[in-house]
């Protein structure tokens, strides 16, 4: 291998994220094996159709969570995944550090509109996706291959990192997401030995606890390199805050450091967080049979208005308030 030039991620102003389809992505996934040795902390994000709502299973709220999580990852697939590599130092290949896979997502597949129109504009192309994208099962086989998952010396950083998760377990493990938050635990260990999600290692502190991805970068006066709602992007910021906020913990009581944190996902199982999903669904459910068709739509002027005042906001709701954690 060529010497590597590296840069520190706090120097960073620019850098070129490699946009990666079906005709150059074997040849990224070995450029990225070569490069693991030592750049092995990996910040991680995925961009994905959406969510929507389902009922409740049981009154345990972290059991519902799972369950609201699994319903989605099963309907929906996932449309792109964004790598940073860095290594212990917060030092990243100049060359090349940040990736974005772009999967074969199919123009018949299932997404929230609105969804579709924020990555859109944030510069994801569809029909492009639709012919050129990754094949789901080549991804799988050289992420095997690749040194990527499986592998003690692998540290995953993300941010509110539950669907990224659970939309690549679902991806490569032979049997799908499992169906108990328990045994997508004992996954999590297997394929993810180490995890670090900044949105939970924020949690106990009382300045940045509400804070999303976008206002903590803020927060920490970093600059973003690429668009939002990109997953190399999203990446890249996600482990520049990181090293800033491991470099702070040296000094104050601001953030926890890494090892306080690790192997819990922000919003599962150790996680979990209380959120007003369940009582959401019980108001909806209420006005869903408050309007009910036959009795309500008295004329046009009133469809409409029921259309537009309820049914299009209670669609993608509860998605607007998994961003607003993630992003804001």
């Amino acid at each position: 291998m060529l010497p590597i030039t590296r840069a520190q991620l706090d120097n960073l102003k620019s850098t070129e994220i490699v946009d990666v389809w079906e005709d150059n992505f074997i040849q990224e996934m070995r450029d990225i094996s070569e490069l693991l040795e030592e750049f092995n902390i990996i910040a991680m994000d995925t961009e994905f159709p959406g969510t929507e709502d389902h009922s409740p299973i049981s009154t345990n709220d972290k059991e519902n969570e799972y369950h609201y999580i699994y319903q989605n990852v099963k309907k929906f697939k996932l449309i792109q995944v964004g790598i940073t590599l860095a290594n212990q130092y917060g030092e990243v290949p100049v060359k090349k550090n940040t990736w974005n896979f772009n999967l074969r997502f199919r123009k018949n597949e299932p997404i929230v509109p609105c969804v579709q129109d924020m990555l859109q504009k944030a510069g994801i192309n569809f029909d492009k996706l639709h012919h050129h994208g990754i094949d789901y099962d080549t991804f799988c086989d050289y992420l095997f291959g690749s040194g990527l998952i499986l592998y003690d010396n692998i540290k995953f950083i993300v941010f509110h990192g539950q669907y990224d998760f659970a939309y690549l377990l679902n991806l490569i493990h032979y049997d799908g997401l499992p169906k108990k938050s328990e045994e997508f635990q004992d996954l999590m260990k297997k394929y993810f030995p180490q995890i670090y999600d900044l949105k939970y290692a924020i949690q106990d502190n009382a300045k940045f606890k509400d804070f999303g991805l976008n206002k903590l970068a803020q927060k920490l006066d970093l600059d973003r390199i690429g668009n939002e709602h990109l997953a190399g992007s999203d990446a890249l910021l996600t482990l520049q805050c990181f090293f800033r906020m491991n470099k702070l913990s040296e000094y104050n009581q601001d953030f926890k450091s890494a090892d306080e944190n690790m192997n819990i996902v922000y919003g599962i199982g150790k996680g979990y967080v209380q959120n007003n999903r369940k009582k959401n669904y019980q108001i909806q459910q209420e006005a869903s049979n408050y309007y009910d068709y036959s009795n309500y739509y008295d004329n046009q002027y009133n469809e409409n208005q029921y259309t537009y005042n309820y049914m299009i906001p209670q669609q993608y709701f509860n998605y607007v308030q998994d961003d607003k954690r993630k992003y804001q």
